[in-house]
């Protein structure tokens, strides 16, 4: 009987476990066109603040671009593209993030050579201000992840003229510039491509490059003014994946796109996969495919405002594409009153033209199915506490 009772509980605690980690999060409705980027372009870098998109440089399939761009983000999704301040050099693969009014560019592909240089800029309605030199990266690297935390701007991994690289490093931010760079615990191995993402405190870096190899490898680590704490292996991403694009809605990641393979012999297959998990303090829970994005492509960039995502260009095989969309996140546990409306692409030539809305996508578990699992959880406590009532021994009658 003690045994029986041992194993109903261990399954009491092995369903409250599922049921927390598999939260049914978010989902991606499905994506809307809108307008078109100025130019084809891959490789550039992204960042929303203040409802307005900022994206600067890239490859157009043909030359690497000093070119910045900006528009305002609405409801009905991304209006006219406005040139802005150009770059101080013509680059790709670098990282920016935008923080308290100003955007922070890190090192990127300067043609012949990978630069380790850093500028900054005042961004706002009327674009980007004129750029001003601030502390240098300490290696010289391209396609490495930025993300910024509380006042701090944290740099994972990243290709150099020596190699890949598993270094890590971090700075604050201000309006004077980047502050002092400072190593902090090394990734757990040498990665490019891979796509890392900011959720409360923690940062989560989700697959990549290893050189011959591509991963599928996510790990986490906790944030603070003293830098990554210890590194964490989570939930692996479905498929070895490089040059995908993440970003984070509420508590939920998404990632789509990238090239993907066992091995990296220089011929992208181009992937329009989208994959959504949430985050907590235990990791990265259970993925499950969403909306696809609109084509099979690698090195698009996407910002964040409100509840959408918004997603410029990205390299379709052996062209780049100038379209823009919008991924609308979706709480699949709310009803929805409406489907959002598919927006008009202005000006688009890529060779596939507008997509479709694709199919519904995977979900976790719903509302009515967390209802299932805690009535099934609460029935099983009641039958753990008949048992133990019914075996109890009754008192003894004293003898007289």
């Amino acid at each position: 009987m003690k045994a029986m009772m041992a194993t109903l509980y261990l399954l009491v605690i092995s369903l409250l476990i599922q049921s927390a980690h598999a939260s049914p999060g978010l989902y991606l409705s499905h994506y809307s066109n809108t307008t078109a980027y100025p130019t084809n372009v891959s490789g550039e870098a992204c960042a929303a603040y203040n409802s307005y998109i900022y994206c600067i440089g890239g490859f157009n399939g043909t030359v690497l671009t000093n070119s910045t761009y900006f528009a305002q983000i609405t409801s009905s999704g991304i209006g006219n593209w406005s040139t802005s301040t150009p770059y101080p050099f013509k680059v790709t693969g670098n990282s920016c993030v935008a923080f308290q009014g100003y955007l922070y560019c890190i090192g990127g592909f300067a043609g012949e050579t990978v630069s380790n240089r850093s500028v900054y800029a005042r961004i706002g309605s009327s674009g980007i201000g004129n750029w001003s030199n601030t502390t240098s990266y300490p290696i010289l690297t391209s396609m490495q992840s930025c993300n910024v935390y509380n006042g701090y701007i944290y740099c994972v991994g990243g290709a150099s003229p020596l190699g890949f690289t598993n270094s890590v490093y971090f700075a604050s931010l201000s309006k004077g510039g980047i502050g002092r760079w400072i190593s902090t615990n090394p990734y757990p191995t040498k990665i490019n491509s891979n796509s890392c993402v900011v959720n409360s405190n923690y940062l989560y870096c989700i697959a990549g490059s290893l050189g011959a190899n591509l991963t599928s490898s996510s790990y986490y680590a906790p944030l603070s003014q003293a830098g990554v704490s210890g590194w964490v292996i989570t939930t692996q991403y479905p498929n070895a994946t490089s040059g995908l694009t993440c970003f984070t809605i509420s508590s939920s990641v998404f990632c789509t796109g990238g090239w993907v393979g066992n091995a990296y012999n220089g011929i992208r297959n181009n992937t329009a996969a989208t994959y959504t998990a949430t985050l907590g303090s235990s990791g990265i829970g259970n993925w499950s495919p969403t909306s696809s994005y609109p084509y099979p492509a690698s090195g698009m960039s996407c910002a964040v405002e409100g509840d959408n995502a918004y997603c410029v260009g990205g390299a379709l095989y052996n062209i780049n594409s100038n379209m823009s969309v919008i991924y609308r996140a979706v709480n699949p546990a709310v009803p929805q009153t409406s489907s959002p409306t598919t927006l008009q692409v202005q000006t688009s030539n890529s060779s596939s033209g507008a997509s479709p809305t694709p199919p519904p996508p995977q979900q976790n578990l719903s509302g009515g199915s967390y209802l299932l699992v805690m009535i099934i959880v609460v029935l099983i406590i009641l039958m753990l506490l008949a048992l133990y009532l019914f075996n109890r021994k009754p008192p003894q009658k004293s003898q007289v």
